[in-house]
């Protein structure tokens, strides 16, 4: 039973994950076709609209730019240590960020009711990266326990047992082993 519900709980992961980034990419067409329409009627929000869309495009793509930067790039260059501040924005905090990029869309419902819909798209993009993230979390909590080193509980044991020439017995008290003892065990595993 916990070998399915892990299999599922995987499988729903990653096709949430690729729910996420579709939805994301749709967001930024929609943006781009709402922005270009609104410009071209000479409101400001178009313009808006068409950097939204530039900066979701960016953003959503970057899951396939980062391929292209670890094939073309060796891992000490500097282009690949500014690729890692950029990949550090992802989940919530590229949710947070849709949701303040929502925020002017709904600025002027009357005038520009088609902004309405790329704000819309947005805020559910940061609803999805918010619940990606704890998808990610629950990853990164199992490659941490994986990596976590296994121990032989009774290698600390014995160290704990034997302490110079007294060992301790499990009923608690003390017997201090003498030569002829420790020579008899000694035989005893010879044999």
């Amino acid at each position: 039973m916990g070998v399915f519900n892990e299999t599922c709980s995987g499988c729903f992961g990653d096709f949430f994950v690729w729910i996420c980034r579709l939805w994301g990419i749709v967001t930024a067409v929609v943006s781009w076709g709402v922005g270009v329409e609104t410009s071209f009627y000479g409101h400001y929000l178009g313009y808006y609209l068409i950097s939204v869309a530039c900066v979701t495009t960016f953003l959503e793509l970057v899951f396939l730019i980062n391929y292209c930067v670890l094939v073309c790039f060796s891992p000490d260059t500097c282009c690949v240590s500014l690729w890692r501040i950029i990949l550090k924005l992802d989940d919530w905090k590229k949710g947070f960020f849709y949701a303040a990029l929502a925020i002017l869309c709904f600025l002027h419902p009357v005038e520009v009711w088609l902004a309405i819909i790329p704000g819309i798209m947005l805020v559910l993009s940061c609803f999805f990266y918010i619940l990606k993230t704890f998808k990610t979390q629950a990853e990164k909590e199992k490659v941490r326990l994986a990596q976590r080193p296994s121990y032989d509980k009774f290698d600390d044991l014995q160290d704990d047992l034997e302490i110079g020439d007294t060992v301790i017995n499990p009923h608690g008290t003390i017997s201090i082993m003498n030569e002829e003892t420790l020579a008899g065990q000694q035989d005893i595993l010879e044999c």
